[in-house]
C-alpha cells in the first residue's frame, strides 16, 4: 500500500455524505509544492490513528489527514476489531493507507506502538478515531521542524470541541518542559509530532499506563531534550460521552498522581523540597477533583487528605473545601446552568468555521 507522494484533492477523494460540508469535507487544504523553500525534499510525516468503534467521527478524521495537501505522507489505521460501521468506512479509503488492520488488541497504547512500530517516516504522531486536523498542519509541523533543529517535539494549540464539532474551549501553551508537565501545564495530544529517532530512544507508549499514556510519553521526552511550542492552531480533539477522559475520568486522576510520583522518585533531578511538595499537591488536587465529578466522593478523600498534608499555604486548604461544596450541591444547581450552557458562546461556533478561517491565511 502507498506511501502518497502527491497532494490528494478531494476529486481523487470518494465523495462526502450529502449532508457533509466545509472542512474536511468539501474543501481541502492549499497543496503544497513537490519540494520545500530551500529545495529539500518535503521530510515524511506517518500518521497513526487508533480505532475502536467510532464510525460516526472516523471519516471526518481519515479526510482531516489525507486532504493535508501534504506530498511525504505515510497512514496507517489499526483498528482494535470494531462491530459498528468503523470497518466499512475504512475500506473506503484503503487506497491511501500505507496500512490498517482490524484486529483484538490490549487498547489504545498496543495499537499506537502497533502502528508506529511499522512507520517509516522522519516524524510520527498518533491522531485518535474521533480528532481530526486542521488545515494547513502538516506544512506547518514540517516547517517548524526545519526551523527547530534541535527539537525533539513540535506541539501546537487546539480546539476542544463536542460530540457535534462546536467549540467549547481553546487551549494552548507558552512553555513546554519537565517542569512545567510537572505542574500540570498540559499540551495537545493530536497537536503533538515527535521525530522518529526520539520516538525510538523511548520505546514508545508505556503498556502499563492505560489512560495518560501521551502526558507519561512526554515526561519522558523531556529527560531527552527539548519540546517546541508554537501558537498555532493545527488540531481538534472531541469532548464526548464515549471518550476515556469523560467515563474513567476518577481512572485518569488516580493514574496521574502515580506517573508523577513515579517520575519524582525515577528522575528526582534538581527540584527543591518544595516545588516537589506543589507538584504533588497539585496532582493530589485534580484527582480529588476528578473523583468528586464521577461521584466518588470516599474514595475522592484520600487525595483531599493527601492535598491538605502538602499544603503550602492555608488558603489552598479553603479551596479544597470550596470544591467539595461545590460538587455536593451541583446536582442542584445543574438544571439552573442547563440553559446556560446550550446557548454559550462557544457552543454557537462550528469548528469548520474556524477551519476556513485558517485556510485563508495558511
Amino acid at each position: 500500500m502507498p506511501i502518497i507522494k502527491s497532494t490528494l484533492t478531494l476529486k481523487e477523494l470518494p465523495p462526502p455524505p450529502s449532508d457533509k460540508k466545509e472542512w474536511p469535507w468539501t474543501e481541502q487544504s492549499q497543496p503544497l509544492p513537490e519540494r520545500m523553500s530551500d529545495g529539500s525534499e518535503w521530510p515524511r510525516i506517518s500518521i497513526v490513528t487508533p480505532s475502536y468503534n467510532q464510525g460516526q467521527f472516523i471519516e471526518e478524521t481519515i479526510r482531516s489527514v489525507l486532504l493535508q495537501g501534504y506530498p511525504n505522507l505515510e497512514y496507517i489505521i489499526i483498528d482494535g476489531g470494531s462491530n459498528d460501521n468503523t470497518i466499512e468506512i475504512i475500506k473506503k479509503y484503503e487506497n491511501y493507507f500505507s496500512y490498517w488492520v482490524s484486529e483484538p488488541d490490549k487498547g489504545p497504547t498496543d495499537a499506537i506502538n502497533k502502528g508506529w512500530q511499522r512507520t517509516s517516516g522522519e516524524i510520527v504522531a498518533y491522531l485518535n478515531s474521533d480528532d481530526a486536523y486542521l488545515p494547513g498542519t502538516l506544512a506547518t509541523i514540517a516547517k517548524t521542524f526545519q526551523e527547530n533543529c534541535d527539537a525533539r517535539v513540535v506541539c501546537g494549540n487546539e480546539l476542544k470541541i463536542d460530540s457535534e464539532g462546536f467549540v467549547i474551549s481553546e487551549s494552548s501553551i507558552e512553555k513546554v518542559d519537565r517542569l512545567s508537565l510537572l505542574h500540570l501545564n498540559l499540551i495537545s495530544q493530536p497537536a503533538t509530532f515527535i521525530k522518529k529517532s526520539t520516538l525510538e530512544l523511548t520505546g514508545g507508549l508505556n503498556l502499563d499506563v492505560h489512560y495518560i499514556f501521551d502526558f507519561e510519553l512526554w515526561l519522558r521526552i523531556t529527560r531527552l531534550g527539548s519540546m517546541q511550542p508554537i501558537q498555532r492552531l493545527l488540531a481538534v480533539t472531541r469532548w464526548h460521552n464515549d471518550t476515556i477522559t469523560t467515563t474513567r475520568r476518577s481512572d485518569v486522576g488516580r493514574e496521574l498522581v502515580q506517573v508523577i510520583s513515579n517520575e519524582l522518585g525515577i528522575y528526582p533531578s534538581s527540584l527543591t523540597r518544595d516545588e516537589i511538595r506543589q507538584i504533588l499537591f497539585k496532582a493530589n488536587r485534580l484527582s480529588m477533583s476528578l473523583h468528586l465529578e464521577k461521584k466518588k466522593f470516599f474514595a475522592s478523600i484520600k487525595y483531599a487528605l493527601r492535598a491538605f498534608m502538602l499544603l503550602s499555604a492555608p488558603r489552598l486548604g479553603l479551596e479544597i473545601v470550596q470544591e467539595y461544596y461545590r460538587y455536593l450541591v451541583k446536582p442542584i444547581k445543574s438544571f439552573l446552568k442547563k440553559n446556560k450552557l446550550d446557548t454559550s458562546i462557544g457552543r454557537q461556533i462550528h469548528w469548520s468555521s474556524i477551519a476556513k478561517e485558517i485556510m485563508l491565511y495558511r
